[in-house]
């Protein structure tokens, strides 16, 4: 009797702490964004297992601004719920301009993501270079700015901004690393685009989620590239302390230390 009494003791003061674990239906929020000064995405596949529509609830309560890369199923419900999707999808990273043959195949997928994106309202459309595959700097870097010349021009007219995904190529952990892919550095990609005749209309920046610039394409329109260095969702708690610009070739910032040529522990 004593041992059936000590147990159920036990199992009621185990459910009452898990009780106060879990918030109330209704209950105050441990935080929310209070100002617009800082306009904050989600991306979904951080948060797995976590359903997309979930996601988008917890990122509209919180008071973030957009969930991206983000089903186009899903855009009503971002809509309803005050958000914006902040850059769409459209090929994988596994293919790219970097290689001449897989051009036709990323711009088919380009223009239907560049249709749908400007139809919703949204600004931008992400792209990527694909792996390198034996490729040497030179080849691929003029493969993708003859790729990206047939598809630029449409993107301009549709008031949808294409952006050049930096990727990590060093870490072979899953949405970690993508060995062997080919914009792997922005730096250096910055330097040759420059040296062949492209304008950088922007200086590289350190936006705290990765690094960031701009480049002038014919015609008149301009391309974002950027070097992702966001944490993993589990430590989203860190306070970045703003944009911060790299003197190109010192490898320092104006307010701290720049960061490798490729983060190992940045989501991708």
């Amino acid at each position: 009797m004593k041992k059936n009494r000590r147990s159920a003791v036990k199992a009621l003061a185990i459910g009452t702490t898990m009780a106060a674990c879990v918030p109330a239906r209704g209950a105050a929020l441990l935080y929310k964004a209070q100002r617009a000064n800082i306009r904050q995405s989600v991306v979904p596949w951080c948060f797995r297992p976590m359903p997309a529509p979930e996601l988008i609830g917890h990122a509209a309560a919180l008071g973030l601004k957009s969930v991206e890369l983000v089903g186009a199923e899903h855009w009503p419900l971002l809509k309803e719920n005050g958000l914006v999707c902040a850059i769409t999808s459209s090929h994988g990273f596994a293919k790219g301009f970097a290689h001449p043959r897989e051009h036709d195949e990323c711009i088919a997928s380009l223009r239907k993501s560049i249709d749908a994106t400007s139809a919703a309202g949204w600004p931008s459309v992400i792209t990527f270079s694909g792996f390198r595959r034996g490729l040497s700097d030179d080849e691929g870097i003029r493969n993708m700015v003859a790729g990206l010349k047939k598809i630029v021009g449409y993107a301009e007219e549709k008031k949808v901004t294409l952006c050049l995904e930096m990727l990590n190529s060093r870490v072979d952990v899953e949405m970690k690393g993508h060995p062997d892919y080919f914009c792997d550095d922005i730096e250096r990609t910055v330097t040759e685009l420059e040296s062949r005749g492209v304008e950088v209309t922007r200086p590289i920046e350190d936006q705290g989620w990765g690094i960031l610039t701009t480049l002038r394409i014919p015609g008149g329109g301009e391309i974002g590239l950027y070097e992702p260095r966001h944490p993993t969702a589990l430590r989203l708690g860190q306070k970045s302390s703003g944009p911060r610009r790299f003197a190109r070739g010192t490898g320092d910032a104006s307010s701290a230390r720049r960061p490798s040529a490729v983060d190992a522990t940045s989501c991708e």
